[in-house]
């Protein structure tokens, strides 16, 4: 047991899941020119455990598929070692201040980006200069839905795209209908859209070389699919880009049958609507009227859309500016003015400037200028709730804290034993010095003494030629 918690709280583990949380950023690089940036952020990232094909990584490996810790098993084990770690070895004490409060700001950063994870949620909402919304669309998800139209009140049934993709028979619960889907396409086009792109790319193609490159389409006899035909397209795996599904379902209510019909977000988001309106002219004007028909006396309405996140209030686009510098087409700035108005508290804000730096924050969501439509009258708002935004600036404050804090404790604690060991040194020193110093005179002075001295000679006489002295 205490072997099993020396590895829980030890480093080897640590460095476990930092080594395989490289691997994966490396494989999920990898697999993003193939799947997909949103896709690799969900099956590889926002999982416990993958079970992913190899090809994902290079599109002539095999099939064969591999197992590996996603993001959040390691997020979680290193998480939980790092936090038993930190009571097993640390004790708070003042010169160990510093490190608690690093660890905590780490703990909390891991914290942060698990619940931005779980609770973010990101939409746009695009809106026609006098025309309003209250609600915002996913970028990513969609759904079938089925909406009992009401005189005050619409009661909506939503089916996600997963179940729609299935091919199956789906039973509405509390309702008599039954949808079957008879075909279903992750990605396509309008057919007049699909030739317009092909002859982009290859001007000289006729119109029988285009047809020849539908690998698939499909229609419906009734509602919008009268009129609408949409090619299937190979999914997209492009960050500029998304896949827009359709799908040819058919309603029964009851064992009687309301037809087949083809619903695609081309038919139901106003965005995609005006994007194939403008390509492609009037032959696709009002796609995105809605579809409907009548059962036991009731409207009902059938649409493929982008998942949509309703607010409590309404915002007005009243104005839509775009500024460029002189004398060029560069963009310099662009903003939105609009009206937000709250239904439930009645509260009214007028003339509320977006701009691109300059976001709007209401009701726990900031509102982003996050581009426009040519022509200058739309405006599209990225929208953003997420409870934990506050989190990464107070977990990398806590952080510099303390390391600040660790530096200077241990910049004292040097300095401190700096000027011991110094004042170690200078004063014993001094006196060693001294001492030595009045040794090595007396030393001199006894050697002094005891060698011998000698008297100095006489100095020699001159003498004569004659052999006398002077004198």
């Amino acid at each position: 047991m205490n072997k099993l918690i020396d590895f829980l709280t030890g480093l080897k583990l640590t460095v476990i899941c930092l080594a395989a949380g490289f691997v994966l950023v490396f494989i999920g690089t990898l697999a993003q020119v193939n799947v997909g940036l949103y896709d690799v952020q969900t099956e590889y990232f926002r999982q416990y455990v993958l079970v992913r094909p190899l090809s994902d990584l290079h599109a002539s490996w095999p099939e064969f598929k591999y197992i590996f810790p996603g993001g959040y098993l390691i997020g979680w084990v290193l998480f939980a070692n790092l936090v038993a770690a930190h009571f097993k070895r640390f004790k708070l004490t003042w010169q160990k201040s510093g490190i608690f409060l690093t660890h905590i700001g780490i703990i909390m950063l891991l914290l942060g980006q698990f619940m931005t994870e779980m609770f973010q949620v990101e939409g746009s909402m695009r809106i026609e200069e006098g025309g309003s919304k209250n609600y915002s669309n996913s970028h990513l998800d969609n759904e079938l839905v089925l909406i009992e139209k009401g005189e005050k009140e619409d009661l909506v049934h939503s089916i996600p795209e997963g179940m729609v993709a299935n091919k199956s028979e789906i039973a509405l619960p509390e309702t008599s209908f039954t949808i079957s889907v008879k075909k279903y396409f992750k990605n396509t086009d309008p057919e007049l859209l699909f030739y317009a792109r092909m002859q982009e790319e290859d001007g000289s193609m006729s119109f029988e070389d285009l047809q020849k490159l539908v690998r698939d389409k499909m229609s419906a006899p009734n509602g919008i699919g009268r009129r609408l035909t949409v090619v299937k397209k190979a999914p997209t795996a492009k960050m500029d880009d998304r896949n827009i599904p359709a799908a040819l379902i058919e309603i029964k209510a009851g064992g009687e049958s309301m037809g087949e019909w083809l619903v695609t977000n081309w038919a139901a988001d106003d965005a995609m609507a005006a994007f194939a309106h403008r390509v492609s002219g009037n032959r696709y004007a009002n796609l995105d009227a809605p579809q409907t028909f009548e059962h036991d006396g009731k409207t009902y309405e059938i649409a493929m859309r982008s998942v949509r996140q309703y607010k409590p209030y309404t915002i007005e686009l009243v104005d839509f500016a775009h500024d460029k510098y002189q004398g060029t087409e560069i963009a310099k700035n662009f903003s939105s003015t609009v009206h937000l108005t709250n239904h439930e508290t009645g509260e009214e804000r007028k003339n509320i400037l977006i701009k691109m730096n300059e976001p709007l924050r209401y009701g726990g969501e900031t509102y982003y200028q996050s581009s426009f439509e040519p022509g200058d009258r739309v405006t599209i708002l990225q929208v953003v709730r997420n409870p934990a935004d506050w989190v990464p600036y107070v977990s990398c404050t806590i952080v510099g804290v303390g390391l600040t804090v660790q530096f200077l404790l241990s910049l004292g604690r040097f300095g401190k034993r700096r000027r011991k060991k110094d004042s170690d040194n200078e004063t014993p020193g001094r006196k060693k010095d001294n001492k030595n110093a009045g040794q090595g005179r007396r030393r001199a002075a006894k050697s002094l003494a005891k060698k011998p001295t000698k008297e100095p000679e006489p100095a020699a006489v001159p003498k004569t030629a004659t052999g006398e002295s002077p004198s």
